[in-house]
């Protein structure tokens, strides 16, 4: 076994729910459709124990009436500012969500910038057709796809609430704020 230091995000959110001032994700977080699905299916879980089923109930209770939402998105402490018409976002510090799914091509676990992938103005059912371009892997030149690398990264919503799930587990809502800490984590490879 080796040891390998990695980086860590800490994920601020801004809203006023107790508990729910600051966390540390690992991995990812999702904003939007992705965040509503995971937040709709952990309810479902809750009375039917089976992953399956719960995330397909998500998936079905969610996808046909989820509506991009307009939220600003501030790189390096205002560097660089994005508005978008967001359907999902996705903060991530590695490559892999969701059992092998590669939204995030680009991250490494250990080189101290977050990798944000944004699918913009992609309602509804349309959505799918932008999961299939984020599968391609080739951000570059899909005009649906934003795809940036950040030291810092805050998003806001301009229009209604929009969920945030870290890691796989519901959190909050936007505004929410995220810091990547370099190689600050020792684990065993």
């Amino acid at each position: 076994m080796r040891q390998k230091k990695i980086d860590i995000i800490s994920v601020f959110s801004n809203n006023s729910k107790p508990g729910n001032k600051m966390r540390i994700c690992l991995n990812a977080a999702e904003i939007g459709i992705g965040a509503e699905i995971i937040d709709r299916s952990k309810i479902v879980r809750e009375k039917i124990n089976s992953r399956i089923v719960s995330t397909a109930l998500g998936i079905i209770s969610t996808l046909p009436s989820y509506q991009s939402n307009k939220c600003e998105i501030i790189l390096d402490k205002g560097k660089k500012k994005i508005n978008a018409n967001m359907t999902m976002a996705i903060v991530a510090n590695g490559v892999y969500l969701a059992g092998g799914f590669r939204p995030a091509c680009n991250a490494k676990i250990n080189d101290g910038l977050l990798d944000l992938v944004i699918v913009n103005d992609s309602g509804s059912f349309k959505f799918l057709n932008s999961l299939i371009d984020i599968k391609m892997e080739d951000h570059v030149n899909k005009e649906n796809i934003i795809y940036e690398q950040a030291k810092t990264i805050s998003i806001r919503s301009l229009d209604k609430e929009v969920t945030v799930s870290v890691d796989g587990e519901p959190l909050d809502s936007l505004p929410v704020s995220f810091y990547i800490h370099k190689r600050i984590l020792n684990v065993l490879t």
